[in-house]
């Protein structure tokens, strides 16, 4: 394996590993080149590159015949804005050499800036992946500290048109709660007075919301959506009762 990076081993942009064998290449972009190049040749060896034409390759061809070349550097000045650069600047290079993977060996004629970009295939079934590789999952003490405060005085924009749409779709396609299901949540709130939370709950709710503000486009837009609406006999009587409460505990320290 050999590379040249022109100089530009620490810089991002589009680069070409080309096979000397067949002069056959893949296209490519990257924030730093030495660091991409090492990942591929990394992969390569141990048999797992997702590139599967480059992968097979390799193992017919082996190690030597593989050069990798900075074709463009790409210079920005925020890393999202860099991203949408070498994207651009990548399918340009795609779109020059790409002729039905006869010339290269991208699998697909368009530039991807990561493997988020990527399609799924199935994405009921990739959402289920993920759901299983994250149970049992849980934040450290660092990470929730670190969420906690990222949480202080952050405004709470107003869900989009688009955003509510998705969530309502979301809903339609969830899938019902079973009988069972029903009665262990109907079980383990039972015996409970009032919210089904804990005081310890409460005091960590309350904790956690503690300077967090509504923005004013927010506020507006729970007005509007909570005109027309009616409470039933049953919610009416538990605000009332709250109120009530709230008042006689207000009545008790101004007494004391």
């Amino acid at each position: 394996m050999q590379f040249d990076y022109q100089g530009h081993s620490h810089s991002g942009g589009i680069y070409k590993i080309t096979n000397t064998n067949n002069n056959k290449i893949y296209i490519g972009s990257a924030a730093c080149f030495k660091n991409r190049w090492t990942q591929h040749k990394k992969e390569l060896e141990s048999g797992k590159h997702p590139n599967k034409h480059l992968q097979a390759a390799y193992n017919i061809d082996g190690d030597s015949p593989w050069h990798f070349t900075v074709l463009e550097v790409v210079v920005a000045e925020t890393k999202e804005s860099g991203k949408i650069a070498r994207k651009a600047a990548e399918q340009v290079w795609i779109d020059k050499y790409y002729d039905n993977c006869v010339n290269c060996y991208n699998i697909k004629p368009k530039a991807f800036t990561s493997r988020e970009d990527v399609p799924s295939k199935d994405p009921l079934k990739t959402a289920e992946k993920l759901r299983k590789a994250n149970t049992g999952k849980k934040h450290t003490d660092e990470a929730k500290a670190k969420m906690k405060e990222l949480a202080k005085g952050r405004i709470i924009p107003p869900p989009s048109p688009e955003g509510l749409e998705r969530m309502r779709q979301a809903r339609l396609k969830s899938k019902p709660i079973s009988e069972e299901t029903k009665k262990k949540i109907s079980a383990s709130l039972m015996g409970r007075e009032g919210h089904p939370c804990s005081e310890e709950s409460k005091e960590k709710i309350s904790a956690a919301n503690t300077g967090r503000k509504k923005s004013a486009e927010l506020c507006e837009w729970i007005s509007a959506n909570q005109k027309g609406r009616k409470l039933s006999p049953a919610t009416r009587a538990k605000i009332s009762a709250a109120h009530i409460k709230r008042r006689a505990a207000k009545a008790i320290l101004i007494d004391n």
